[in-house]
């Protein structure tokens, strides 16, 4: 007797972020030495420096976001919180077109702060 295997439906398609109304900020590294940060609010800009610490202003919530270059020739992205009691934001790191770095996507950023790199 031979049993057959059913195939499950494939999952429906989830959003990127939760929240995709709001505003979303990207962050990923460029080059060796460049960390760039798209979106439409305030700091959002080009950082140089190869360990950058970025933080993410939103309306009750924060989140520090450091962007390393690391010595195997690749970026990496951390997430923390600020602070204990303070909520962080959504954070979504996802591949990017660049082989080499990840992209951060950040719902609910009204600000960007450079807290540490060589721009500060």
């Amino acid at each position: 007797m031979s049993a057959t295997i059913e195939e499950a439906p494939a999952p429906a398609p989830q959003p990127l972020l939760q929240n995709a109304a709001a505003d979303i900020v990207y962050v990923y590294g460029a080059s060796d030495d460049l960390v760039e940060v798209e979106g439409n609010c305030p700091g959002c800009d080009e950082y140089s420096g190869d360990d950058v610490y970025l933080r993410l202003i939103g309306k009750g919530n924060s989140t520090i976001l450091r962007v390393s270059y690391e010595s195997r020739g690749v970026w990496a992205i951390e997430v923390a919180p600020v602070a204990e009691n303070l909520p962080m934001h959504e954070v979504r790191i996802v591949p990017s077109e660049r082989s080499y770095s990840p992209l951060a996507a950040v719902v609910g950023v009204e600000q960007v702060v450079l807290e540490r790199g060589s721009d500060a």
